[in-house]
């Protein structure tokens, strides 16, 4: 089922960019694999408390709607990886996410940048492995 929505999606953005360079349509295919990855991941690891539309709980989850972890992509990266900070405020501590790979963290912060209304573009794998280095 995953591997023809991926198909699917990967001729509907070849037909829509059909004006396009090589180059530009490669992208245009990376970033919709990353999107779909990193909704995969978003939905395993991340959406029973972040809400599958990244509202949150109120007082509980934050809402990530409002917020861009490529921005400050070493901050978010070392709370994937090793759970919220226990001096947190938080009611709830967030797990740690401690095998994420560069690619899945790649793909799950261009889906974060890029849903509920935000457009930021893809976050490369070369950006997720040195903020992955810095936190383990």
């Amino acid at each position: 089922m995953r591997t023809r929505l991926v198909i699917v999606c990967t001729f509907f953005m070849l037909a829509l960019n059909s004006g396009c360079s090589n180059e530009e349509r490669e992208l245009e295919i990376k970033f919709t694999k990353y999107m779909l990855h990193g909704k995969q991941v978003y939905e395993t690891s991340c959406a029973n408390c972040h809400q599958k539309d990244g509202s949150g709980l109120k007082g509980i989850y934050p809402s990530l709607r409002g917020i861009y972890l490529s921005k400050n992509i070493k901050r978010s990266t070392c709370m994937i990886l090793n759970g919220s900070d226990p001096e947190s405020k938080a009611l709830v501590r967030m797990p740690a996410m401690a095998k994420i790979s560069p690619l899945e963290l790649a793909a799950l912060l261009t889906y974060t940048d890029n849903s509920w209304g935000k457009k930021t573009g893809m976050v490369s794998i070369d950006r997720a492995k040195p903020a992955i280095a810095q936190c383990r």
